[in-house]
């Protein structure tokens, strides 16, 4: 009886990693990416006071310090992975040919922040830094994580699986195990795509207003501390009018596309006129509107290899800057 078990046991696993296989040559070929459409990986998911995860901010920021000149324009960067993945260099120099003295990056994005999470690292440790400049680009990530089933407006990206790992650790190895399985999120996909028709503004009302009042309580805590501040709602592939031949097979997210782009929209309309917001938040959603060039490596993250996305959206943060 047990040899009929394993046996079966055996060929279970079997035909899942063939069909794990399979999907993965499949994926490669379409959109050439064995790893498109996965989520985010947990880099680190020791739990952190207030923010949940990220990195160890007394320390990242007691480093920063250490680097600090106060002879140079400082600016600290803050946003979720688009943020994360800026070279420093490359906003540094655009700013440089702006300005007449030296400009130093302190990169504090963190993949999967959402604004609650930029509100609270401005607010612990913006003043102990004290740049000159805090550039902030997000907007997708609150966007994306309303649309998840059964999420309660005010919560983070990633408060699920860190529920799961605070009070069930046992299960976390095999959480993992399928977060990195395309045939896991294939499953996780279809049952998403079936909600797509579902998709009502007026659902996510609660979770917009939120995001907009933490970019106002932003705006109006680095305006006492004497900081300027830049909110960048960041770029999306869905407003690539001219897409290139890779952008084209961002497939597997196409049912939500509609959606997406509608709360962007209900964003730009319900902050145009807001007078806390006209000198702070800055709309680079077009800036690859007419752009054939490859740029997005899928719906909201830059190709690294040229890195042109980040090149533009430096030179889009500079020009606002200045002017």
């Amino acid at each position: 009886m047990k040899k009929i078990l394993l046996i079966n046991l055996i060929i279970l696993i079997s035909i899942l990693l063939t069909l794990e296989f399979g999907a993965r040559i499949y994926l490669k070929i379409k959109l050439g990416d064995q790893n498109a459409g996965l989520p985010m990986k947990n880099k680190n998911l020791e739990y952190k006071p207030f923010v949940m995860y990220g990195e160890n901010w007394d320390e990242t920021f007691k480093k920063f310090n250490k680097k600090l000149d106060k002879n140079n324009f400082n600016v600290l960067l803050i946003g979720g992975s688009t943020a994360e993945g800026f070279p420093e260099n490359i906003l540094e120099k655009s700013l440089q040919n702006r300005m007449n003295k030296k400009v130093k990056v302190f990169n504090a994005g963190y993949g999967g922040y959402i604004s609650t999470q930029e509100l609270i690292l401005l607010t612990r440790y913006a003043n102990k830094l004290s740049p000159d400049l805090i550039v902030n680009i997000n907007g997708a990530n609150d966007i994306i994580h309303s649309l998840k089933k059964n999420v309660k407006p005010g919560t983070f990206f990633l408060n699920n699986t860190y529920d799961l790992y605070l009070t069930k650790p046992f299960l976390s190895p095999i959480f993992k195990v399928l977060q990195s399985s395309q045939l896991y999120n294939a499953f996780t996909r279809i049952t998403e795509r079936k909600r797509g028709s579902d998709y009502k503004i007026s659902d996510y009302t609660e979770h917009l207003n939120i995001y907009i009042e933490n970019i106002k309580s932003m705006s109006i805590f680095c305006d006492g501390l004497g900081i300027k501040y830049l909110n960048i709602l960041q770029p999306h592939v869905i407003f690539k009018n001219m897409r290139h031949d890779n952008e084209k097979k961002f497939t597997l997210l196409n049912y939500r596309n509609e959606i997406v782009k509608k709360l962007y929209l209900e964003i730009k309309d319900k902050t145009s006129n807001n007078e806390i917001l006209i000198n702070n938040l800055f709309d680079s959603t077009n800036i690859f509107e007419n752009n054939s060039e490859h740029i997005f490596s899928d719906d909201v993250h830059f190709m690294r290899d040229h890195n042109k996305g980040y090149y533009i959206l430096a030179e889009f943060i500079s020009d606002n800057l200045i002017n």
